[in-house]
């Protein structure tokens, strides 16, 4: 018969295996790809990929990755096709849903973030980095009723807006071109398109993300923490 002492060590030892064991079960499920009843309207699913984690990154306790690219379809009302580049989201997840609630991206951090955007490195020269850029929050109402406060960058045509919700190990960044940011002819007025944009996405891209992400916690049976 295993002592108490034994079974206590075994504890020990175990505890953290079925961690990792969680924890790689939970990535291999975000990045499984969107079946095409997930993809939100006006859109096509593109691709998923792991990121590469920088020292930032590392620093900020973000354990991966992960990046979803969508095309604009032709012809979707609202949303002309893009120039050049995509739009989606990225994952930042962590360990702890506690971590997660912390996570905020510097200006310069997301404005890097956000040029991947326009797709190809040579592309990327679009940005004008002396474009109106600033930082707020907006409200909205998601699409299963939770109210998230996103906090939002735009800069120059680009939007990035973080979104955590309650208990999840992992915060969407939501990522958007919006090109009539540039011709607009003041900051209120800019202000007003990014948030018409994001509330428009509380039943588009960011409510992709939020199924997404709860389908891929329910698939890896992930426990809070």
């Amino acid at each position: 018969m295993m002592s108490l002492l034994a079974a206590g060590l075994l504890m020990q030892a175990t505890a953290p295996q079925a961690k990792d064991a969680d924890d790689e079960a939970l990535w291999d499920a975000m990045q499984e790809d969107l079946q095409p009843q997930s993809v939100p309207p006006g859109y096509t699913f593109d691709f998923v990929q792991p990121l590469t984690r920088g020292d930032e990154d590392i620093r900020r306790h973000v354990e991966r990755r992960i990046e979803m690219r969508f095309n604009r379809k032709p012809g979707a009302p609202g949303k002309p096709p893009l120039e050049v580049g995509w739009e989606g989201y990225q994952y930042y997840v962590f360990s702890t849903a506690a971590a997660a609630a912390k996570f905020a991206l510097t200006e310069p951090e997301a404005v890097e973030n956000l040029k991947n955007l326009y797709g190809k490195e040579e592309d990327m020269e679009r940005f004008d980095p002396r474009a109106w850029r600033t930082t707020f929050a907006v409200e909205v109402r998601a699409a299963n009723g939770t109210l998230l406060k996103l906090r939002c960058i735009p800069a120059d045509t680009l939007i990035g807006c973080l979104a955590w919700t309650d208990k999840a190990p992992a915060v969407i960044h939501l990522m958007l071109q919006e090109p009539s940011l540039r011709i607009a002819h003041s900051d209120a007025e800019r202000q007003a398109i990014v948030e018409t944009r994001i509330r428009a996405e509380a039943t588009g891209l960011l409510a992709a993300a939020q199924a997404h992400l709860a389908w891929a916690l329910a698939k890896a049976k992930w426990v809070a923490r």
